[in-house]
């Protein structure tokens, strides 16, 4: 089984199993060899030695990780996964050379280019094992990419603005982004300001 397996409950079905691995890693208390997890209706209701799971809820479906650790996804509070395909497209040293490589990056690339940037880095934090992330959005790209993944987040409207007189388009552009992405948000997906 891959890295980043991401296992969550939504509206399309109800997850009851009991998930096994190598070790099982509650941590709110010490690991466990050989570990199970008894997940019913999308809630943890037991953790405890895979054996002893599996006789005590002989009806429940196993989904076996057998050389794998299992345990509670990461959280990234931060993140940008619509500029992703731009991974080593920019240049290190100041920020003010970085950012300049990310304007001018960004200049050619159209809805699509955002859409397919953002499904990728949806792929990369899975991979990551990242299940839960704040992802700030320019284009609202994200939006789709997160929901298609199955990854929980908020994603944030990022709202820039340093010239005073360009306030009032600035917060047009904002209202009519708010109507357009208001009904993306899901139980997983949530909508902020950024």
């Amino acid at each position: 089984m891959p890295a980043g397996y991401l296992l969550y409950a939504d509206n399309k079905g109800v997850v009851s199993l009991i998930l096994r691995g190598r070790w099982v890693l509650p941590v709110t208390r010490d690991p466990i060899p050989d570990g199970g997890i008894l997940i019913k209706d999308g809630v943890i209701c037991a953790l405890s030695d895979g054996d002893s799971l599996e006789k005590k809820y002989p009806d429940e479906e196993v989904l076996l990780f057998e050389n794998e650790v299992v345990m509670p996804g990461f959280v990234n509070l931060h993140a940008h996964i619509e500029y992703s395909v731009m991974q080593g497209k920019c240049r290190g040293g100041s920020f003010l050379s970085w950012i300049q490589d990310l304007i001018k990056e960004a200049r050619g690339m159209n809805e699509s280019d955002w859409l397919e940037s953002s499904r990728y880095g949806a792929r990369l934090m899975i991979e990551s094992g990242v299940t839960c992330l704040g992802d700030i959005s320019k284009t609202d790209t994200s939006f789709q990419a997160i929901y298609e993944s199955g990854l929980r987040a908020v994603v944030f409207l990022e709202v820039i603005g340093l010239d005073e007189m360009e306030a009032d388009r600035i917060i047009d552009d904002l209202r009519l982004r708010l109507l357009k992405v208001k009904d993306r948000g899901s139980e997983r997906v949530g909508l902020g300001l950024s």
